[in-house]
């Protein structure tokens, strides 16, 4: 079944938002090489794409976006656990796992899995040391995502 999709252009990259009746159901990071097809309309700004406009103007914004995502009950336990971190705050894999009296790598396995990133902001889990990882990676583009959302939140300073 296909369903309406966005794409926006942000200071990470291209992203593609998916949306069923008017829900927004998955994000996605799109290839750095990613282009629209010629004959394509350019993407139209909607309640979506707009909110994502205020939230890399303002990394305060709190999303207030309809979301319907698929997981098992614990995933969306610890979905909606990742929800409440406010901007600019983060937990540990350890601290969220004791919250929600199970382990760390259940934790990291659910944000692996999460659908919705940024929104549902598994780049604020961290770990203990380090930054553990980002949609499953802990190198790369997904990282370089991870260290930009927290840096724009003001967890973290980049090097120019």
């Amino acid at each position: 079944m296909h369903y309406p999709t966005h794409i926006i252009d942000s200071p990470i990259g291209k992203i593609r938002l998916h949306s069923k009746d008017n829900q927004l159901i998955r994000l996605e990071f799109l290839p750095e090489n990613f282009s629209l097809p010629a004959n394509c309309n350019p993407p139209e700004r909607n309640a979506m794409t707009e909110a994502f406009s205020y939230y890399f103007e303002n990394p305060k914004h709190v999303f207030q976006l309809n979301i319907a995502i698929k997981g098992t009950d614990f995933q969306k336990r610890v979905w909606e656990a990742l929800r409440n971190i406010p901007p600019g705050e983060t937990k540990t894999y350890g601290e969220l796992a004791r919250l929600l009296q199970t382990g760390p790598r259940a934790i990291g396995q659910a944000c692996r899995t999460n659908p919705i990133p940024i929104i549902v902001p598994c780049h604020r889990i961290v770990a203990s040391v380090g930054f553990g990882g980002y949609s499953g990676e802990i190198q790369g583009p997904w990282m370089r995502i991870k260290k930009w959302l927290l840096a724009h939140e003001g967890v973290l300073r980049l090097s120019a």
